[in-house]
C-alpha cells in the first residue's frame, strides 16, 4: 500500500472544492460554497427558516458540529460508543474531523492530522484492537481522486495512514466488514466513460495488498451480505442495467441482469445509489436530481440471486394509516403504510440483512423513517424536523438492534448543522 502524500501535502482554502462531479465522460471539479450558493435560493424559496431539533422520535438531538457538506458524517457503531467523521473547514485549510459520542456525552472536536486536498465521500467501519477504519476519497498527486485510508485510534489519534488504497482515478467504492476488524472494499476506477471493478481486502489493522480487477466493467459498485453469501451489485451505465453476483474468496463467482436503471433525462444526473436486503429480497434505491427541478428517490426489489425483480418505481408511502406496526427494532413502534405519493427523497438503508429492513429518508422537511419487507414498504416513523435534506442521511443498526441516524441538515447562513440521534439512550 502507497503512503499517501496529500498531493504534497497541499491545504486549499476552505471555500474551494467540495469533490468531483461526472458527467458527458468528464470529471469536474465543484466549487463547495458554489454549491450552497446554488442551493440556498432553493432552501430559501422554501422558507426553510433555520430549524434546530432538539428532540427526535427517539430522544436528543445532538449537533456533532458545523460543516459545508451536504452528506452526512460518517458513523462507526462500537460497543458503548459512536465515532462520527466529518470534513470542516477554516482560515487554516479543509480538514477531517471526529468526534465520539458515548454514555458520558460528546467529547471534545478533534482535527485529524491528516493532509488532505479535497476529501469527500467518507466511510467508517470498526477496525481490530477498539480502533476505526476511515476511509475517503481525495486527489492523488496526479489530482485525480483516489480512495484513501487512515486507522484511528480510541483516543482519536491516526494510527495509520493515510494510505493510498486505488492505483488509478476512482470513482466511487463500497466497503463491507470481513471479520476481526477487516473490510472488503470493492470500487470503480479507470477511464470515466467504461469504468472497471477492482477488489481488495483490508486487515484490522489497515493495511491492504494491492487490488485485483473483478473482470467487469461498472460503477456505482454496492456490497452486501446476507444469507451466508457476498453479493455485489454494480451499474453498466452504458446498458443502463444493474448486474448482481455473489463474491466468493474476492472472485466474482457469477454475474447477472437484475434490473433496468429508472428513466433519466438529458441533464437528469445520479446523485446515489444504494442497496439493502431483508430476509427474502434485495432492494436497490437511486437517488436522482432532475434537470426540471426536484430530487427523487426511485428503488425495485427482487431476489438478489436473480429472478423477477419489480421495475423501478418512484419511493413513495402512504401516511395516513394509523394501525401500530411493529418494527423488530429498538425503536418504538411504527405506524403502517404502503407504497403511496407521498414522496421521498435521499432514501438510504442501513446496512446488513434484517427481518424488516429500516431506510432513512427525507419527506419534505421531515426526516423519516421507512420500513420495507417482502419487497414492499410496510412502516414508517417521522423521526425528526430539518431544513430540507440537500444529501443523503446516515442509518446504521447494532447487533442489539439499537439505530443510529445522522444527517446535514442545511442552515440559512450557507453551512449545515451536522446532526446525530439514536435510539440507545443512557447506554
Amino acid at each position: 500500500m502507497t503512503k499517501y502524500q496529500g498531493g504534497g501535502g497541499r491545504h486549499v482554502a476552505p471555500s474551494l472544492f467540495l469533490g468531483w462531479v461526472q458527467g458527458a465522460g468528464k470529471i469536474y471539479f465543484v466549487p463547495l460554497l458554489g454549491v450552497f450558493a446554488l442551493l440556498l435560493p432553493i432552501l430559501a424559496g422554501c422558507d426553510t427558516g433555520d430549524i434546530k431539533p432538539e428532540m427526535s422520535l427517539w430522544g436528543p438531538v445532538v449537533t456533532l458540529g458545523e460543516a459545508e457538506q451536504s452528506a452526512a458524517p460518517a458513523l462507526s457503531v462500537m460497543p458503548g460508543r459512536v465515532a462520527a467523521f466529518w470534513v470542516g473547514a477554516d482560515e487554516t485549510g479543509v480538514h477531517q474531523d471526529t468526534r465520539l459520542v458515548d454514555v458520558g456525552g460528546l467529547s471534545e472536536r478533534v482535527v485529524l492530522p491528516l493532509p488532505p486536498v479535497h476529501p469527500y465521500g467518507q466511510q467508517s467501519a470498526p477496525a481490530s484492537a477498539g480502533n476505526t477504519h476511515l476511509l475517503w476519497l481525495d486527489a492523488g498527486d496526479d489530482n485525480l481522486p483516489r480512495l484513501v485510508n487512515a486507522l484511528i485510534t480510541p483516543e482519536m489519534t491516526v494510527d495509520r495512514g493515510p494510505l493510498l488504497v486505488s492505483d488509478r482515478r476512482t470513482l466511487h467504492y463500497s466497503l463491507l466488514p470481513a471479520g476481526d476488524g477487516g473490510l472488503w472494499v470493492v470500487w470503480s476506477g479507470g477511464s470515466p466513460a467504461e469504468p472497471g471493478l477492482y477488489v481488495q481486502t483490508m486487515d484490522g489493522a489497515g493495511r491492504s495488498p494491492h487490488p485485483r480487477p473483478l473482470g467487469v466493467s461498472g460503477d456505482w459498485p454496492l456490497l452486501a451480505a446476507g444469507n451466508g453469501t457476498t453479493y455485489l451489485f454494480w451499474l453498466n451505465r452504458a446498458e443502463r442495467q444493474v448486474y448482481g453476483g455473489e463474491l466468493l474468496a474476492g472472485v466474482l463467482a457469477t454475474q447477472r441482469v437484475l434490473v433496468t436503471s429508472p428513466d433519466m433525462l438529458p441533464g437528469d444526473r445520479l446523485l446515489a445509489m444504494q442497496a439493502g436486503l431483508d430476509q427474502t429480497h434485495a432492494y436497490l434505491f437511486w437517488t436522482i436530481t432532475r434537470a426540471a427541478g426536484g430530487t427523487e428517490t426511485w428503488y425495485a426489489a427482487g431476489s438478489p440471486t436473480g429472478g423477477e425483480w419489480s421495475p423501478p418505481a418512484r419511493l413513495g408511502i402512504v401516511t395516513t394509516l394509523d394501525t401500530p406496526f411493529t418494527t423488530g427494532f429498538n425503536s418504538g413502534t411504527a405506524r403502517q403504510s404502503a407504497d403511496g405519493t407521498e414522496w421521498l427523497a435521499w432514501a438510504s438503508p442501513a446496512p446488513a440483512q434484517y427481518a424488516v429492513l429500516p431506510v432513512a429518508a427525507a419527506w419534505e422537511k421531515r426526516l423519516i423513517v421507512v420500513y420495507f419487507q417482502g419487497g414492499r414498504v410496510v412502516g414508517w416513523q417521522d423521526i425528526a424536523a430539518t431544513n430540507g435534506l440537500i444529501g443523503t442521511p446516515l442509518l446504521v443498526a447494532d447487533r442489539d438492534l439499537h439505530l443510529y441516524l445522522s444527517w446535514a441538515d442545511p442552515q440559512p447562513a450557507g453551512y449545515a448543522a451536522l446532526q446525530f440521534t439514536t435510539t440507545r439512550q443512557g447506554g
